[in-house]
C-alpha cells in the first residue's frame, strides 16, 4: 500500500493494489490534521479511519477514535450511509434493487401489524447502539421504547432485521450478530437472505437464552410472539424472483442413448 501526502492540495493519498481513495482534511471536524481512507480487498464497505497527526514523509501516528457525538455532528448533510464501529467511521455498501424490494417488503409488513401499539417501525436511517463506540445501521427494525422525535438512535430496539448481500451476509452474521445480541432490549434478530427464500431468526426466550431456527420456502411464516407478528415469506419476496440453483449430474448414472445414438453389438 503506498501512502503520499500532497501539500499542495492538502490531500492525502492512499492506493492499495488497483485501487486508489483520496481523502480529505477539510472532511473531518478537526483541525489542522490528516485523514485516511482504508481498503479492505474483497470486502463491501470503505473504512474511513479518524485524523492522525503527520509526524513525516512517510510515516503516521497511532489512529485517534472519534467519539459518537463527533461522529452523528460529522455525518450530517451527508449522502451516503455510515457506521461508527469502535471509533472508527465505516462507509457502508450501496444496496441493490433486491436488497431494497425486500427491505420495503418487510417495512410495509411490519408495519401493519404493529401500527397503533406500543411499539414503532424504524429503518435504515435509525442507528443501534451496540457499544459505548459503536453504531450499527440495521435495514430495519421495531422500537419499543419511547425515542425523542429528533433522536436518530433507537430507544429500546426489540426486532432488528439485516437484508444479507453476497458480499457482506458472513460479516453480519458473524459480527454483527454478536453486537445484536449484546443490547439487553433486543428479542429477535432477523437475517434475510436475498439470493432464496431463506431466513434466519435468532429469537430470546423467557429465560433470556437465544435460539435459531433457519425457515426455507416460500410458504414459511416468521412468528414474533412477542410483537405480535407474523411474517409470511411470501410476502417478504414479493415481486422476485429466483434463479433455479444448478444441478449436480452423476456422471456414472445411465441415461437412455438417443435416436441413432452408437450401440456396440
Amino acid at each position: 500500500m503506498i501512502r503520499h501526502y500532497d501539500r499542495n492540495t492538502d490531500t492525502f493519498h492512499i492506493t492499495p493494489v488497483k485501487h486508489r481513495f483520496v481523502a480529505r482534511v477539510k472532511d473531518w471536524p478537526h483541525h489542522h490534521s490528516t485523514a485516511t481512507l482504508s481498503y479492505r480487498a474483497g470486502a463491501a464497505a470503505c473504512r474511513w479511519q479518524p485524523p492522525m497527526l503527520l509526524i513525516s514523509a512517510m510515516q503516521l501516528s497511532t489512529i485517534t477514535r472519534i467519539t459518537p457525538e463527533q461522529f452523528f455532528a460529522w455525518i450530517l448533510g451527508r449522502e451516503e450511509r455510515y457506521e461508527l464501529v469502535d471509533g472508527e467511521v465505516v462507509m457502508m455498501a450501496g444496496a441493490g434493487r433486491r436488497h431494497d424490494r425486500i427491505v420495503v417488503n418487510l417495512t410495509a409488513a411490519t408495519h401493519l401489524q404493529i401500527n397503533g401499539g406500543p411499539c414503532q417501525t424504524f429503518t435504515g436511517d435509525t442507528y443501534v447502539v451496540t457499544s459505548s463506540s459503536t453504531r450499527r445501521m440495521p435495514d430495519l427494525g421495531v422500537d419499543c421504547g419511547r425515542p425523542d422525535d429528533d433522536s436518530i438512535t433507537a430507544d429500546k430496539p426489540s426486532l432488528i432485521v439485516e437484508v444479507l448481500s453476497p458480499t457482506t451476509g458472513g460479516f453480519d452474521v458473524t459480527v454483527k450478530l454478536a453486537e445484536y445480541q449484546s443490547v439487553p432490549s433486543v428479542d429477535y434478530i432477523l437475517f434475510v437472505d436475498t439470493e432464496s427464500p431463506n431466513v434466519h431468526l435468532y429469537s430470546r426466550d423467557d429465560d433470556r437464552l437465544w435460539k435459531n431456527v433457519v425457515l426455507k420456502g416460500l410458504e414459511a411464516v416468521v412468528e414474533l410472539k412477542k410483537l405480535n407478528v407474523c411474517l409470511d415469506l411470501r410476502e417478504i419476496y414479493s415481486g422476485l424472483e429466483f434463479r433455479p440453483k444448478p444441478r449436480l449430474v452423476d456422471p456414472f448414472a445411465e441415461t437412455d442413448e438417443p435416436t441413432g445414438g452408437f450401440h456396440p453389438s
